[in-house]
């Protein structure tokens, strides 16, 4: 059997990111809003069939406004520890999905985390572009903005421009929403078939009798870029004894492990 596309969708809360996973995997999750939006956190959709290609997508929450410049919680930094674990698989393509607008320091920093900190430049990345149905056709947005995004240091092998709203405010208008976001699901698959890699890329191995050293060097490089680039700092009191529960009774490692990880590790 042919192993699955996976794949792992970023983008802060309200950008349309959970309504575009919807769309393409052909189910329903429900849609976060900013009050419920929590960073790194994630859901993994069933696999679904599209042009012969079985495809996996991870939904994740990506960095919000609320953690520029502060210091982020101890449970920000244990669900980026359990989306990592749970990428053990790998990603054979990333996807960046931010609203049709001026590119913010939000959405670089999204990118740098995601493609330069956590996949480490390995995994192509593409850019999806939601609320584009104000733009005729949609794909004007990308040649208004493009010289922009690559000036911008973001490096995408393509720019799909879509619409996966519904005109809920003005039903007559549904029929040219739906049009549009059946085009827009055309052209996201049609991409994710196209520029996936032919296997996974892995973040850590997790097969080898050193899984808990590979873990731990991957969790602390991780760490140092965040810490690095936006100047992030853990308050620890108390936390070692927290975290290595938490890797055991969420994470379910074993606690050997788990302690060889806090070692490894050295979280400071």
């Amino acid at each position: 059997m042919t192993e699955p596309i996976r794949v792992l969708v970023f983008g802060t809360v309200g950008t349309g990111k959970t309504s575009c996973c919807n769309t393409l995997a052909g189910k329903k999750k429900e849609v976060s809003n900013q009050a419920r939006g929590v960073t790194f956190t994630s859901q993994v959709y069933e696999a679904f069939e599209a042009n012969g290609k079985s495809i996996v997508l991870t939904d994740t929450a990506g960095l919000n406004e609320s953690e520029l410049g502060t210091v982020p919680a101890n449970e920000a930094f244990m669900q980026l520890t359990k989306l990592l674990k749970n990428s053990n698989e790998g990603y054979n393509l990333l996807i960046q999905v931010f609203r049709a607008s001026r590119l913010t320091i939000l959405e670089k920093n999204n990118y740098d985390l995601f493609v330069k900190g956590i996949a480490n430049l390995k995994i192509p990345v593409i850019l999806v572009v939601t609320g584009c149905e104000g733009f005729f056709p949609m794909s004007q947005w990308r040649e208004e903005n493009r010289e922009y995004v690559e000036s911008s240091d973001l490096i995408y092998k393509d720019i799909i421009c879509t619409c996966f709203a519904k005109a809920e405010q003005r039903t007559e208008l549904e029929p040219i929403y739906a049009r549009l976001r059946d085009e827009s699901r055309q052209a996201v698959l049609a991409a994710i078939i196209k520029y996936a890699t032919e296997t996974p890329v892995k973040f850590y191995d997790s097969t080898g009798q050193d899984y808990a050293k590979s873990f731990a060097d991957m969790l602390k490089q991780v760490w140092e870029f965040c810490r690095e680039r936006f100047k992030w700092y853990l308050l620890l009191a108390a936390f070692e004894g927290v975290f290595v529960s938490f890797l055991v009774d969420v994470l379910e490692f074993s606690e050997e492990d788990a302690r060889k990880i806090v070692e490894f590790f050295n979280i400071n």
